[in-house]
């Protein structure tokens, strides 16, 4: 167990990603643009990419079961581990439980259960080691009243438990002539984007060549310096709270707070901060006047 400081540096291993889109668009392409990727071929569609890289294709999950030691070695190996697709995997497990437990198929809600039991002993050993994992998923259109949402194929609480998972997830599409990768949610889009990734323009097929490794390096960074503004701006909020401490006019104190040009979250903080410390003192603030004063007895 490790205590997270709220000043601690957020220095950030490996980050879950979940990508979709249409058949053909190019998927398993784009994954092998991750740093040194490992496939995990669930979906036997690995020759129909370019570039490719490293991959395992698996016949059944008690094939996985059995590879397990050299699977391990293997995973240690690399840097990015990608799943493709998801939605296989999930069918895979199933079965896998049903031949285990025929009984499984007349109970659907404990079938989904075990489902999601062995995705976890899967996924959580992936998301602890500190490698990239990558979940590739086709895309599903579903209507809610007159308006089509593309979401990714997962079935069951999989999908839940995946996209509460992932630090990113963007939908693959063709806009005119050209590929993008979304991160942003929209009306009709379902995503996730914890970077603010503008949308990302990918190319042609066979010029891919570190595109994911770019998302991946720039997600990284964006939570690395989001993690030293908030340092920063906590070592704001105390300094100022210290001199409201100090301060022998409150009121001298609120002018001197107001020059010091400070953005409008941290200003807040340190507010609350403020208020407090002379609450304290028996003072409070006059919204009308614009000043402390002493409270009334």
């Amino acid at each position: 167990m490790r205590l997270i400081q709220q000043t601690d540096d957020m220095n950030v291993q490996g980050l879950n990603v979940l990508f979709y889109g249409d058949p053909g668009i190019g998927k398993t392409t784009l994954a092998f643009t991750a740093p040194n990727p490992l496939l995990l071929d669930f979906d036997r569609g690995v020759h129909r990419a370019s570039h490719r890289k490293n991959a395992l294709q698996f016949d059944s999950w008690q094939d996985v079961i059995n590879s397990k030691t050299e699977l391990d070695k293997l995973i240690a190996q690399h840097d990015s581990i990608i799943i493709d697709t998801a939605g296989t995997v999930i069918e895979a497990m199933q079965q896998y439980l049903v031949q285990s437990n025929p009984a499984l198929l007349r109970n659907g809600i404990k079938l989904w259960g075990e489902t999601k039991r062995l995705f976890q002993e899967f996924f959580l050993p992936l998301k602890l080691s500190g490698k990239n994992v990558i979940f590739i998923a086709h895309a599903k259109e579903k209507e809610e009243g007159d308006v089509r949402i593309k979401r990714p194929l997962i079935p069951g609480s999989s999908y839940d438990l995946l996209m509460q998972a992932c630090d990113l997830v963007g939908y693959y599409t063709t806009i005119g002539n050209k590929r993008v990768l979304t991160f942003d949610l929209s009306d009709t889009v379902t995503a996730k984007n914890c970077a603010e990734i503008a949308p990302v323009e990918i190319g042609v097929l066979h010029e891919m060549t570190t595109q994911l490794t770019d998302i991946i390096v720039h997600t990284k960074n964006a939570i690395a310096k989001r993690s030293k503004e908030q340092e920063d701006a906590i070592a704001i909020v105390a300094d100022w709270v210290k001199k409201a401490e100090a301060a022998k006019d409150a009121n001298k104190f609120v002018a001197d707070l107001g020059k010091a040009g400070l953005n409008d979250a941290v200003k807040r903080v340190v507010w609350a901060g403020v208020v407090q410390t002379f609450s304290k003192r028996g003072l409070v603030w006059n919204t009308e006047s614009k000043q402390f004063m002493e409270k009334a007895k």
